[in-house]
């Protein structure tokens, strides 16, 4: 592995390259970070006649020894792309670019393509908002009954395509559509009733983030959100097409919003003693229950109506669950079914009925051996529930 070289597995082009993948949003995905990212087809784009067929280019940012950026793109996926596309990457290619001597950025990304390390949030800053937004939705869907964010990711977020100040505006735009024009007012109400605040204007929605957190938490919070929104209404005016550094400098404001977002999360769950995690299981699980939208005919059937039935508000005192014994009958079928025991000496069985029986007298080929039952078990934590392990990534 000492002898192992990256380059021999790199091909380098101009950045402008990605400016036609850039503008077909509907058509393809460019995810961004600060030393590199992806290209890839959308799926909806997938055609049956091969018009739009699928690739992806993996990608590193490399600084050049002018200053400027250009891709570093993984040589496989390069020979991979169809013809036609292929075409169009050889009229960027640099055939032998001279770099600089100090970039960090693009070493953590040959790191962590190759190496599968330098996965430091400082180097993934766009990644750490796409991580936090959803956990800081759960805590407050599963606390509040709202999300605090409208939505938890912008597809259009990433660096600037380019070196100059329009385009550094213009990636602040899509930062601040999610960040800022995405906070939710009513939300933010919530929070501020669940803490006793009034606010003075609840219409404005940073302001009374702002009135909701600590002082000790404006500077890290607040701030960097005003920051893009700051910059963000500089687009109003006249774009300005100097030269700027536009590259770098979005690295370290994202940066700063990337810690502030990450500092947001780790208060709310301070504050409202919650486990972000847990909100996350507990949302996802909610959304995978079955969805019960009248009353079984089999009710009417039980013993147990009117419904609700007689076991609501009994305590467990344990259960029983497995394979049911097949009985003799020829139209028994594996199956699987739980018996609750509860306190007062009461019980319930769950299994699950099927019509194997009549279809195995209407199709001579069926056995009732080829088919089997179970049950399906979907588990949503309370709010207060132990924290799940926590991945590497926390």
């Amino acid at each position: 592995m000492d002898n192992f070289d990256p380059e021999q597995y790199l091909l380098y082009f101009k950045r402008e390259v990605l400016a036609q993948y850039r503008v077909s949003p509907d058509r393809f995905s460019v995810q961004e970070e600060s030393g590199g990212g992806k290209i890839e087809t959308l799926h909806n784009q997938l055609d049956d006649d091969s018009r739009h067929p699928y690739f992806r280019v993996r990608y590193g940012l490399r600084r050049l020894a002018n200053g400027d950026i250009c891709i570093a793109a993984l040589e496989k996926d390069i020979s991979n792309l169809p013809d036609e596309v292929q075409r169009i990457w050889v009229g960027y290619h640099l055939p032998n670019p001279l770099f600089s001597g100090n970039d960090p950025n693009f070493e953590n990304w040959v790191m962590y393509t190759f190496y599968g390390g330098g996965g430091s949030d400082q180097y993934f800053p766009l990644r750490l908002i796409r991580r936090e937004l959803p956990r800081i939705c759960a805590i407050t869907k599963s606390v509040l009954g709202k999300y605090l964010f409208r939505e938890s990711d912008n597809p259009l977020m990433a660096l600037p395509i380019a070196e100059n100040k329009d385009a550094y505006q213009k990636a602040h735009v899509e930062l601040n559509r999610l960040l800022v024009d995405g906070l939710d007012r009513e939300a933010i109400k919530c929070l501020a009733s669940n803490f006793n605040i009034k606010l003075a204007d609840p219409n404005q929605r940073l302001n009374s983030l702002k009135e909701v957190l600590p002082s000790s938490l404006h500077d890290i919070i607040h701030k960097p959100l005003q920051d893009v929104l700051r910059i963000r209404n500089n687009i109003h005016a006249l774009p300005s097409v100097e030269a700027f550094s536009a590259i770098e400098t979005f690295k370290q404001d994202v940066e700063v919003v990337a810690k502030g977002v990450k500092a947001l999360r780790e208060w709310l769950e301070k504050t409202l003693n919650v486990d972000a995690e847990v909100c996350q299981v507990r949302e996802s699980r909610l959304a995978d229950l079955p969805k019960i939208v009248g009353p079984s005919p089999a009710q009417e059937m039980l013993y147990l109506t009117p419904f609700p039935p007689r076991w609501v508000g009994k305590t467990i005192e344990s259960t029983k669950y497995g394979m049911v014994m097949v009985g003799e009958s020829s139209f028994s079928h594996t199956s699987e079914a739980l018996i609750l025991k509860f306190t007062d000496g009461s019980m319930i069985a769950i299994n699950i009925g099927s019509n194997v029986s009549n279809l195995i007298q209407e199709h001579s080929d069926l056995k009732p051996n080829d088919f089997h039952t179970d049950l399906m078990f979907t588990y949503v934590p309370a709010i207060s529930e132990d924290t799940p392990k926590k991945t590497k990534d926390d």
